[in-house]
């Protein structure tokens, strides 16, 4: 689909979903490739081959390519749309401190919202 396209249908669902007054929570992986590697392990052979095709190593560099455009793509929509975010860079895997993180931007969100 081209490009301009998707920034417009973008752009209305953030127009529709505003009127929700949304938060988000974003999670941007940093390492894509290795994160491809990652839930494959954690999902197994089933999804890593039969779902997506993976089987080698060339495999998980093309889809890690494949998605980091992607998600930069994605990543400048979300920085734009002007709502309550988070945007958490997935570096080391250290859940408990993106834990924290969510649990202070959930909080401050609710503050927020009991001020209006």
């Amino acid at each position: 689909m081209d490009k301009q396209r998707i920034l417009d249908l973008t752009k209305k669902v953030q127009l529709i979903l505003s009127r929700l007054d949304p938060i988000l929570i974003y999670f941007y992986q940093t390492h894509v490739e290795q994160h491809w590697k990652w839930i494959c392990s954690v999902r197994g052979p089933e999804f890593t081959q039969d779902r997506c095709g993976l089987y080698t190593d060339n495999d998980f560099i093309e889809a890690g390519h494949f998605w980091t455009k992607n998600q930069d793509f994605i990543f400048n929509i979300v920085q734009d749309w002007e709502i309550p975010k988070l945007i958490i860079k997935n570096e080391k895997y250290n859940w408990e401190d993106y834990e924290n993180k969510v649990d202070h931007f959930l909080e401050k969100c609710e503050e927020d919202t009991d001020i209006r």
